[in-house]
C-alpha cells in the first residue's frame, strides 16, 4: 500500500505513520514537493537528530540479544527496531533506534545504518553485521556477537575491579606527596635554616626539587600540553599511526596482551564469517576492519593480497609473522580438512580463555607493583626528611 503524509521533516513523517496501524517499509520525498526541492542542506538540518551520547557496552549487548531474539522469531528488521524503540525505558536507546530505523527506511542496509548513526558500534560489530547481511545469517551472527561482547565485557569488568584499589593507592599517594611538598616541607625548611649547619645531600636534593617545582610548574604544564597537542596532530598521519601501532605491540607486559586481543578478534570474526559461507577473501577484508591496531590491520590486508594472488592463508600467516604461529598452524589444518571456519571458531575459544588468564595475571601483578613503587618513593622522601631532622637536632645539641 502506498500513501502520502504531510510533515515538516522525515522524522515527523515517520512518527505520524508509526502512530497508526500501518508498518512503514519505505519513506521517500514526494516528487515536486517543497521538501524535495528545498536543497540538501535544509533537508539535513530538518532531519538532524538531538545530540545523544553513544550507547554503553551493556546497552549494546542488551540490544544485540533482543535483536537476535526477534529476528530468529521471524520479525522484519524495521519492525524489530520499532518494537525495541517502543518498549525500551531508556530514552537514549529509543533515540538511536529511531535514528537507525529512519536510515533503514531510507534504503540503507543495517550495517550502513550502524556506521552512519555513530551510536557506539565499533568496526568489529559493523563488520559482523555486514557479513550477516551478505550471508543471510544476520540473527545467528548477532547471537554469537552478543555472546562475544558479553565475554569481553566480563573480562574488562574483572580487570577494572582489580585495578580500583591500585588506582586509589596511586591517587592517595600522589595527594600525600603534594600535601607534604606544599605544606610540611616549607615548615621544615624554616626549621633547618634556624638550626644552621650543613644538611645531608638527600635533604638538599629534596629541598632543591621542591623549590624548582614551585618555580617551574607553569613551564612543565605548558610542555605537557604542547606534547599532547603535538601527539594529536602527529596521529593524524598514517605513518605515525602505523609506527604507534607497531610500538604498542613491543610494550613490556602490555604488548603481548594487546596482540592477543587483536588475535582473538581476528580469529573470532574469521571463524564466524567462514562458517556462514563468506568467501575467504571477503572474510579477511571484513575481519581487517575489526582490528583497531593500524599495523595489524594493514598486515591483514597484506595477507588478503597474498590470498588473492593464490597463496594459502597459512603460508601467508607464516611469512608475514604478524600473529602467533598457532594461528598459522590451525589455518593449515583447516585448509587440509576443509573446515577452516570451524577450526578458527575453536581456536577463538582457546584464545579467549588465554586472554582472560593473562588479564587476570596482569591485574594481580599491578597491585603489589604499585604498592612497591609508592613505598620506595615515600621511603626516599621520609629518609631525606628524617636525615635533615636528625642533622638539625645534632646542630642544636652542639649549640647548647
Amino acid at each position: 500500500m502506498e500513501g502520502r503524509v504531510e510533515a515538516g521533516s522525515r522524522a515527523e513523517a515517520m512518527e505520524k505513520v508509526s502512530a497508526g496501524p500501518l508498518q512503514l517499509l519505505k519513506l521517500a520525498d514526494a516528487k515536486g514537493s517543497g521538501a524535495a526541492n528545498s536543497g540538501t542542506k535544509k533537508t539535513k538540518a530538518a532531519e538532524a537528530p538531538v545530540k545523544l551520547r553513544k550507547l554503553r557496552p551493556a546497552e549494546i549487548v542488551e540490544f544485540t540479544e533482543d535483536l537476535a531474539d526477534m529476528l530468529e522469531a521471524g520479525q522484519p528488521l524495521e519492525q524489530v527496531l520499532a518494537l525495541i524503540e517502543r518498549r525500551h525505558g531508556n530514552p537514549i536507546v529509543r533515540g538511536w533506534m529511531k535514528t537507525m530505523r529512519l536510515l533503514l527506511c531510507d534504503g540503507a542496509s543495517f550495517s550502513a545504518s550502524l556506521r552512519t548513526s555513530d551510536a557506539g558500534f565499533d568496526q568489529h560489530y559493523i563488520s559482523v553485521a555486514e557479513a550477516g547481511e551478505i550471508s543471510g545469517q544476520l540473527a545467528p551472527m548477532l547471537r554469537r556477537q552478543a555472546k562475544y561482547l558479553a565475554t569481553m565485557r566480563e573480562m574488562q569488568s574483572r580487570v577494572t575491579g582489580a585495578l580500583i584499589y591500585p588506582a586509589f593507592l596511586v591517587v592517595a599517594g600522589f595527594g600525600l606527596v603534594i600535601l607534604f611538598i606544599l605544606v610540611l616541607l616549607p615548615q621544615l625548611v624554616s626549621l633547618f635554616a634556624k638550626t644552621g649547619g650543613a644538611l645531608p645531600m638527600a635533604t638538599r636534593l629534596l629541598i632543591d626539587l621542591s623549590e624548582w617545582g614551585g618555580k617551574a610548574w607553569p613551564y612543565v604544564l605548558g610542555l605537557i600540553i604542547l606534547s599532547i597537542a603535538t601527539w594529536i596532530v602527529a596521529m593524524r598521519e598514517e605513518k605515525a599511526r602505523m609506527w604507534w601501532g607497531k610500538m604498542q605491540l613491543k610494550i613490556p607486559l602490555l604488548g603481548s596482551i594487546l596482540r592477543l586481543r587483536m588475535e582473538v578478534r581476528l580469529v573470532h570474526t574469521l571463524g564466524d564469517l567462514l562458517e556462514n559461507g563468506i568467501p575467504l577473501n571477503s572474510a579477511l577484508r571484513l575481519a581487517s576492519r575489526s582490528l583497531t591496531n593500524p599495523y595489524l590491520r594493514e598486515g591483514t590486508l597484506a595477507i588478503l593480497a597474498d590470498v588473492e594472488e593464490g597463496s594459502g592463508i597459512s603460508s601467508s600467516l607464516r611469512r608475514r609473522a604478524l600473529f602467533s604461529s598457532e594461528i598459522a598452524d590451525i589455518a593449515a589444518v583447516g585448509e587440509q580438512t576443509g573446515g577452516l571456519g570451524h577450526a578458527f571458531q575453536r581456536l577463538a575459544i582457546r584464545l579467549e580463555k588465554r586472554l582472560e588468564e593473562r588479564l587476570r595475571r596482569l591485574a594481580a601483578l599491578v597491585e603489589p607493583l604499585v604498592i612497591l613503587c609508592i613505598a620506595v618513593f615515600v621511603g626516599l622522601i621520609a629518609y631525606a626528611v628524617f636525615m635533615g631532622i636528625f642533622q638539625s637536632i645534632s646542630g642544636l645539641r652542639k649549640q647548647y
